[in-house]
């Protein structure tokens, strides 16, 4: 007989892809204002980012847009950014290479957002936004209009066992005011927009300032 009671264990965590689903975050009357604005600049302006058909996307103009609703929407990023950190289950035991730690300066980070306007239709093929550090999703206008799924790599190369507990992809539908934070590596795609209503949201990256004048290996 196996007496288990005896062992001592010790659990580490590697290859978990964590997605943070934040609801309600943004209040009606802020999602309105950030509407009203992105319609105003999106129906002034060209889309030249080669996004896939019934898909505009732009990116804010500081003379265009309400500097305290900018202002707003970085501290929000930001809080986002601090409770996707709470929210992971962290390794016990890593190995990392220290230049990594020298080369950024974690006590900057760098934001970089963009608006996306789908209209019935439109969709997002599967890509990522390799390079970041984690980017993420504030849906203004969302519900009912499509599902965003993300497929980790190890379930799209085929790598692991079919019974392995994470080989699979997962999906979201995402309603008003929700937002969506996840490693910037992890591939999505968006549905397309099945209603008259159009998916309204906006799109975020965080990466980190370098410190200058250093020589990494």
């Amino acid at each position: 007989m196996i007496n288990s009671f005896l062992w001592k264990t010790n659990s580490n965590v590697l290859e978990l892809t964590s997605i943070l689903h934040i609801e309600n975050a943004v209040s009606e009357d802020l999602r309105k204002k950030f509407i009203e604005q992105i319609l105003k600049y999106k129906n002034q302006s060209v889309d030249n980012s080669g996004s896939e058909i019934n898909c505009w996307r732009g990116h804010f103009d500081k003379d265009i847009f309400d500097s305290g609703n900018l202002e707003y929407l970085e501290k929000l990023i930001l809080t986002v950014m601090q409770k996707y950190d709470e929210s992971l289950i962290k390794p016990s035991s890593i190995y990392l290479n220290s230049n990594f730690y020298q080369r950024f300066d974690i006590s900057k980070p760098l934001i970089h957002t963009w608006m996306n306007v789908n209209s019935k239709n439109g969709y997002n093929i599967s890509h990522n936004h390799g390079g970041s550090f984690l980017s993420g999703v504030i849906y203004l206008q969302s519900t009912n209009t499509g599902f965003i799924e993300f497929e980790p790599l190890n379930y799209i190369y085929k790598i692991n066992h079919p019974l392995w507990y994470y080989n699979g992809s997962t999906k979201y539908y995402p309603k008003d005011g929700d937002i969506l934070v996840f490693p910037s590596f992890l591939m999505h795609r968006v549905e397309p927009n099945p209603a008259d209503r159009d998916r309204i949201n906006i799109a975020f990256n965080i990466g980190f300032e370098e410190h200058g004048d250093r020589v990494y290996n």
